[in-house]
């Protein structure tokens, strides 16, 4: 009852903002007065891979790049990034290169800036390939920021935010693209995955089906549909998705454990039993279709 009564309001955006800017303030005090690594991450609190503090980093970074900042500022920048403290760390430590890089080129040419739409799409993409989504999400928002219609930004922030679960936001990034380019199969198919990933089994199928048109070939494609029919339990379509999937890849060993699945839901016990024996004779360890089998054995036995 007192926890109902006297339960903390989620924070506003504005107040948020002013709460890292307090921490932001904190650490680069702390780093001043010789703090250690346990100190610095101690004030984190668990913060060193919060998504939103990279957003205001990222507002931060901005803000720095634009005037040269003392040379006391960047040096603590790239002490902290020097501290593993996750991508807020990472991100961190290149703001401070960054400004070390600026600072230089200002010399030399104070017309030349180091923030290039080119490079960093590079890095949102190798921090992708990494696994590290927030760190590519940062980027790829960089890259937005200068070029708001950038299909490949969207189409790779939004395959980032799924990257993390982040489902729906990740379709809304993914509408944004297709409005800009409406024959993207890589797009569609996506958008198709984080629809699938939140359950909206029906709508997921509408886009399979229209990256489908884009390439009809899709092995990915196909068997994703596949999944997302048997979750509405439209067994027989997905058997005919699986099959499509097989006429391309007939190797594709988990495909044929799916559609040993699906005849066993129809009650087609023989011909899950071949299903699972085709993906076993692909690779003998995948133990899911072995124990698919060994249900399925049990279930013909009583009949």
């Amino acid at each position: 009852m007192f926890n109902r009564f006297f339960r903390r309001k989620p924070q506003s955006i504005e107040q948020q903002a002013v709460d890292y800017a307090v921490l932001f303030n904190q650490l680069m005090d702390g780093l001043a007065a010789g703090w250690s690594a346990q100190q610095l991450k101690g004030c984190l609190a668990g913060r060193e891979n919060d998504a939103a503090f990279l957003q205001w980093l990222y507002r931060y970074d901005q803000k720095v790049l634009q005037q040269t900042p003392e040379q006391s500022v960047i040096e603590r920048l790239v002490q902290w990034g020097a501290i593993d403290c996750g991508a807020v760390g990472r991100f961190v430590k290149e703001i401070g290169e960054r400004a070390l890089q600026q600072q230089a080129l200002q010399v030399e040419n104070p017309s030349v800036s180091v923030l290039s739409e080119d490079s960093l799409l590079q890095q949102g993409h190798q921090a992708y390939q990494q696994g590290k989504f927030a760190d590519a999400i940062v980027r790829y928002d960089q890259v937005l920021a200068i070029n708001p219609n950038h299909h490949v930004a969207l189409n790779n922030k939004g395959a980032s935010l799924a990257g993390i679960g982040r489902f729906k936001e990740a379709i809304a990034i993914y509408d944004q693209a297709i409005a800009l380019k409406p024959d993207s199969f890589q797009v569609i198919y996506r958008r198709g995955n984080a629809l699938r990933n939140t359950g909206r089994f029906e709508e997921a199928v509408v886009a399979y089906d229209a990256a489908l048109t884009l390439k009809p070939d899709s092995q990915e494609a196909l068997n994703n549909k596949g999944t997302a029919l048997a979750a509405l339990q439209r067994f027989e379509d997905a058997i005919s998705a699986y099959d499509g999937a097989l006429s391309i890849n007939p190797k594709k060993y988990t495909c044929l454990n799916n559609k040993g699945m699906m005849l066993q839901q129809l009650g087609r016990l023989a011909d899950a039993i071949v299903a699972y024996d085709a993906a076993l004779a692909i690779n003998p360890k995948y133990s899911r279709a072995r124990q698919n089998k060994a249900h399925a054995l049990q279930s013909l036995r009583a009949r």
